[in-house]
């Protein structure tokens, strides 16, 4: 396991080797568990300081400790991840430059792409990659220990891309009210035009896409117990 330490290393494996099952705050196996559990059974398999040992006195709507907050940005395996009012909304505007000079925008509504994480507690299995994306192992009630990805933080992204001038006509929507088609239709209207005035098809689309990350998310670093 790279890019750990022998407590991350140890929390890590806790959690792997239970995938598909879930299991209390005491690591027993068990039909159903919440999220906190988890990262609570695996910090005390590993040696480290539990949420309990840490703030003394835990409750099912509390903001959890489960350790040394570090940054996202050097989040390692095995360190546990508090999310509170969590989302990543995701919004994309296009760009289209026709042959012509000519050239449009459309912009896709927002949307969320990841499940709303309310009150969430989950153990880290990877670092970051370039765009702050991390791995996770959680369970909650009724789901079982399983991998899923989060963002750590918002980015912007750009790229350009080729298109066929005859392909737009599956890029440009209808529409669903009158201000919205009549904006399409006109839309179409150009890329008619441009067909007809030139030969060349080749369509350049600068695309911007922005996920904004919403509440919290705090990554800590288990603790060891000192030795008795």
């Amino acid at each position: 396991m790279a890019d750990t330490n022998p407590t991350n290393e140890e929390v890590l494996k806790f959690a792997v080797d239970h995938i598909g099952t879930s299991v209390d705050k005491d690591g027993n196996t068990v039909a159903s568990a919440e999220c906190w559990d988890l990262p609570e059974a695996a910090l005390a398999s590993a040696g480290a300081k539990t949420s309990r040992e840490i703030m003394g006195h835990v409750t099912k709507t509390g903001t959890y400790r489960w350790g040394t907050r570090v940054n996202p940005e050097d989040a390692l395996q095995g360190d546990v991840v508090q999310m509170e009012n969590y989302k990543a909304i995701w919004s994309e505007t296009s760009k289209y430059c026709l042959p012509d000079t000519s050239w449009f925008t459309i912009e896709k509504p927002s949307t969320y792409r990841s499940r709303d994480y309310h009150h969430h507690s989950a153990i880290i299995t990877s670092s970051p990659d370039m765009f702050g994306v991390v791995s996770i192992l959680e369970q909650y009630a009724n789901a079982a220990i399983h991998y899923e990805e989060i963002l750590t933080r918002s980015l912007t992204q750009d790229s350009d891309t080729h298109l066929d001038i005859d392909e737009l006509d599956k890029v440009i929507p209808i529409g669903d009210n009158r201000r919205e088609k009549e904006t399409f239709d006109k839309i179409r209207e150009t890329v008619r035009k441009c067909k007809e005035n030139t030969k060349n098809r080749i369509v350049l689309v600068h695309s911007t896409t922005k996920i904004t990350i919403t509440g919290s998310i705090v990554i800590y670093r288990p603790t060891l117990k000192p030795r008795k």
